[in-house]
């Protein structure tokens, strides 16, 4: 368990630059501090051959706006797969996207058998770096046999292309929406 304040610095655990990583069997709890959970990557660095198995995040506080703060899971220029996993009570339970650095890098995220509730976001999906008007690389979003529910603004926000969305066997009941 890694619960704020104690050996995960302030309930984030963050993978900067990094390849062939695997996370599993992990229970973040942010104690509602304005903080975000398991993090990868950043507008100039990536994780690449990431694997992320059967971890729980939540109690993640955020501001919003800005809404950089508080999320569950979130990445940046890399290539993850999230399987088995849980976010709840977050302000946003996924963000994952592209931070505009290195424009040729190919990012790739697959969120499998997961869940998002309790969350004000539930998975954002985004291209909207720094960079991406320069941007030639690939960009993949797999969302396959997840729940999204319970949200209370979206159940996805998926925003700011180009990219490739593959959406299989998921659950969305009861999320909100912005007017």
């Amino acid at each position: 368990s890694c619960v704020s304040g104690s050996e995960c610095f302030g309930g984030q655990l963050h993978f900067r630059h990094s390849i062939g990583v695997t996370v599993s069997n992990l229970e973040i709890d942010g104690n509602n501090n304005h903080i975000s959970g398991l993090a990868f990557g950043e507008i100039n660095k990536y994780a690449r051959n990431v694997k992320v198995t059967n971890v729980t995040v939540y109690n993640h506080a955020g501001d919003d706006p800005p809404n950089d703060s508080g999320i569950g899971f979130t990445a940046e220029n890399s290539q993850i797969t999230f399987n088995s996993c849980i976010s709840y009570n977050n302000l946003k339970g996924w963000d994952l996207g592209q931070g505009g650095a290195d424009g040729s890098i190919d990012i790739m995220y697959k969120i499998i058998n997961s869940t998002a509730y309790n969350n004000k976001w539930g998975i954002n999906l985004n291209t909207a770096g720094a960079g991406i008007a320069n941007y030639t690389g690939n960009v993949k979003f797999f969302l396959i046999n997840n729940i999204i529910r319970d949200n209370t603004n979206y159940g996805s926000e998926i925003y700011c292309g180009p990219y490739n969305l593959y959406a299989v066997h998921n659950v969305y009941d009861n999320n909100g929406w912005l007017s």
